[in-house]
């Protein structure tokens, strides 16, 4: 399965990315740096067979990671 093979850390930033967050709101907000989360990006996507942020985005959605609820207007 897709997911288990995301570490915790690689899963946490897999929902940050998918949320539209760069490298550098990422680093800032988990405190580590800019470089590492490049790296960390670059391995999900090795991981997943991707090639790009927006599809980590989609494969975090269809995963269950996260939840797009929010923007579906009512």
């Amino acid at each position: 399965m897709l997911v288990s093979r995301l570490s915790k850390r690689e899963k946490e930033i897999a929902i940050l990315v998918s949320k539209g967050l760069t490298n550098k709101e990422i680093a800032s907000k988990i405190g580590i740096s800019e470089r590492r989360v490049g790296e960390i990006v670059y391995n999900i996507k090795e991981k997943w067979s991707i090639v790009s942020r927006v599809e980590i985005g989609i494969l975090t959605y269809h995963l269950k990671l996260i939840n797009i609820d929010y923007l579906i207007q009512k």
